[in-house]
């Protein structure tokens, strides 16, 4: 016996839960999907997501700190 059955997987669906995963785990079907739910099933895309936001580099950071305290450095020797 699988378990959950597909009475679990509609007593699920009645509290609310999402129960797209379970046509993914094949626990129940995407006919049944539908019938549990009223709406056709949509099987869920990957999709790489980039950045193109720039990223500065831990050297970056180090350097601009060096910087900045080597400046205050020289300022409070003045």
């Amino acid at each position: 016996m699988i378990f959950p059955t597909i009475d679990t997987v509609k007593m699920l669906f009645s509290w609310g839960t999402d129960i797209k995963p379970y046509v993914s785990l094949k626990v129940i079907t995407a006919e049944e999907y539908q019938t549990i739910t009223g709406e056709a099933y949509v099987a869920p895309t990957t999709q790489a997501t980039t950045s193109t936001a720039p990223v500065a580099s831990t050297s970056d950071s180090v350097a601009s700190s060096l910087s900045e305290s080597t400046s205050t450095s020289e300022s409070v020797a003045q």
